[in-house]
């Protein structure tokens, strides 16, 4: 149901002003959901398990610089293993192996347009792996390029539907895009799949928010707090959300219960409004 214009419930200052400097103070400090760092997500080093290969053609000549190349990884001598990947890759193009981790080792150098080079030729031999495609969108996010990175983010779900990192980082920049529609969709592909996640739980709570399902938001936010039940961060987005729609004593109920978890003091740097 569609409301032109909400006006704020007169509620008590302190719970007004709790409401707005917990939701900005502890969101950053106790979840970071819209801040997730998906790079802790990117896969380094080749796994022949997940790319469905007995064997990659990875030949041994005269000299392995595959070899030498991981072993300057171990020293921590990025530079040079990527030049022992480079002179694998020149003995034998098509060894996937190679091309792979030194396009991952060129993103941990942040050479990120090389490492894109390098990942899509390894796409040109294997093709059917979501990380492959995830990790090319990360390449793309750090570039800043959010239409590359969705395009690849889609092509990793295509590739396997239940591949929730993906649809994770997916929703979570198609609400920073303020797509939140799309984002519901991936959310709850997410959630199907990881019913335990906090962060998919509570962002899609709040993507359902912009949508206006204040129902189906006030679920979700419910659910986020079965899995961790002292957040006060949800405590205030689900009250602010019962005050959306008048429900006056929900909302009190919720930011007293909040205001008894907090033992901080709050100072006031916002005042209140009308939501149209």
């Amino acid at each position: 149901m569609k409301h032109k214009k909400r006006r704020v419930l007169t509620i008590s200052m302190s719970f007004f002003l709790l409401s707005l400097l917990l939701s900005s103070n502890t969101y950053a400090k106790e979840n970071k959901t819209s801040g997730i760092n998906f790079s802790d997500y990117f896969q380094h080093e080749y796994n022949p398990s997940q790319y469905n290969l007995d064997k990659t053609p990875h030949i041994a000549e005269k000299k392995d610089y595959y070899a030498l190349a991981k072993e300057q990884l171990k020293k921590q001598n990025p530079k040079q293993a990527i030049h022992y990947y480079k002179k694998a890759i020149e003995q034998n193009p098509d060894d996937f192996k190679s091309i792979f981790e030194l396009a991952s080792t060129l993103y941990s150098e942040s050479e990120f347009d090389e490492a894109i080079v390098y990942f899509k030729e390894s796409e040109s031999i294997y093709h059917q792996n979501p990380q492959l495609y995830f990790n090319i969108s990360l390449c793309y996010m750090q570039k800043g390029d959010t239409e590359n990175t969705i395009e690849y983010l889609k092509k990793a779900v295509e590739t396997d539907p239940s591949y929730t990192k993906g649809h994770t980082q997916l929703s979570s920049i198609l609400h920073k895009e303020k797509r939140y529609a799309e984002a519901v969709e991936h959310l709850k592909i997410a959630f199907e799949h990881t019913p335990d996640s906090f962060q998919i739980a509570f962002l899609l709570a709040r993507s359902l928010r912009e949508t206006d399902n204040f129902d189906e938001a006030k679920e979700y936010f419910r659910k986020a707090l079965e899995i961790k039940p002292d957040n006060t961060t949800v405590l205030i987005e689900l009250a602010n959300t019962h005050n959306m729609l008048n429900e006056c004593e929900e909302a009190i109920a919720l930011y007293e219960k909040a205001l008894e978890k907090k033992s901080k003091h709050y100072y006031p740097q916002y005042k209140y409004g009308e939501k149209t």
